[in-house]
C-alpha cells in the first residue's frame, strides 16, 4: 500500500480508499486495513478542522478531483464526511464507531450537563458544548445515497446504536464493546467484517 503525500489531478489508472480518523486519531491508522484493500492506493486524510464545516472546506482541497472511491471512517470523521456534501464522490463506505446523529449527540450532551437550549444560545460556548455548532447540525442534514456498511460496539457510549441502526441498516454490533474500538480482539473482528463486506 502506498499512502499519497498529495493528490494527482488527472484520471487515475487505479482504484483508492481515503481513511478518515476520528477525533486524536492518526493516518498511519489506515494501515490497519491493508490486509483488506491490497491492491489499491490509500490516502489518509491529514485534516485538522475541529468542525464540520471548517472540514467541509478542508476536504475538498485534500480530494482534489478524486472521486469514485472507497470510503473508512472512524467515529466524528465518519459524521465530518457525511456533511461534506461530496457523497457522489463516493462509491462505498464503511463506518467504524459513527457518529450518525449530531444533533442527538449534542442534546444528550446538554442534557447530561444539566445545560438548556436558552442558555446555550444565550452564551454561544459552555464548556465542550456550542450552540452554533448545534444550529449548524440541525441546518445542515445528511444527503447519503451510498451503499454503507457500518459496525459499532453494543455499548457505545457516545452514539446509541439504535440511532446507528435507523441511519444505517446493514449495521455489525459488537456485543460488550464501547465506543472506542480498539483492543487486539476488537480490531481483528473489525478487519474481518471489513473483509467479509468488501468481498460481497
Amino acid at each position: 500500500m502506498i499512502y499519497l503525500e498529495k493528490v494527482f489531478r488527472y484520471n487515475y489508472p487505479f482504484s483508492m480508499v481515503v481513511f478518515v480518523h476520528g477525533k486524536g486519531g492518526n493516518t498511519g491508522e489506515a494501515e490497519a486495513f491493508r490486509s483488506v484493500f491490497p491492491d489499491e492506493e490509500f490516502l489518509s486524510l491529514d485534516y485538522h478542522s475541529t468542525t464540520p464545516w471548517e472540514f467541509r472546506r478542508e476536504v475538498r482541497s485534500l480530494l482534489g478531483d478524486i472521486k469514485d472511491f472507497t470510503l473508512i471512517a472512524i467515529s466524528i470523521g465518519a459524521y465530518f464526511f457525511l456533511s461534506s456534501g461530496l457523497s457522489d464522490r463516493v462509491k462505498e463506505a464503511f463506518f467504524i464507531s459513527p457518529v450518525s446523529d449530531m444533533e442527538k449527540l449534542i442534546l444528550g450532551m446538554m442534557e447530561y450537563s444539566g445545560v438548556t437550549e436558552e442558555e446555550l444560545k444565550e452564551k454561544g460556548n459552555i464548556g465542550d458544548l456550542s450552540y452554533e455548532y448545534l444550529t449548524y447540525a440541525r441546518s445542515h442534514r445528511m444527503e447519503w445515497n451510498v451503499k454503507t456498511h457500518a459496525i459499532a460496539g453494543s455499548l457505545d457510549e457516545v452514539m446509541d446504536i439504535s440511532i446507528t441502526r435507523k441511519i444505517f441498516p446493514d449495521l455489525t454490533v459488537l456485543e460488550g464493546s464501547y465506543h472506542y474500538l480498539h483492543t487486539p480482539e476488537e480490531k481483528r473482528m473489525i478487519v474481518e467484517w471489513m473483509k467479509s463486506k468488501a468481498r460481497r
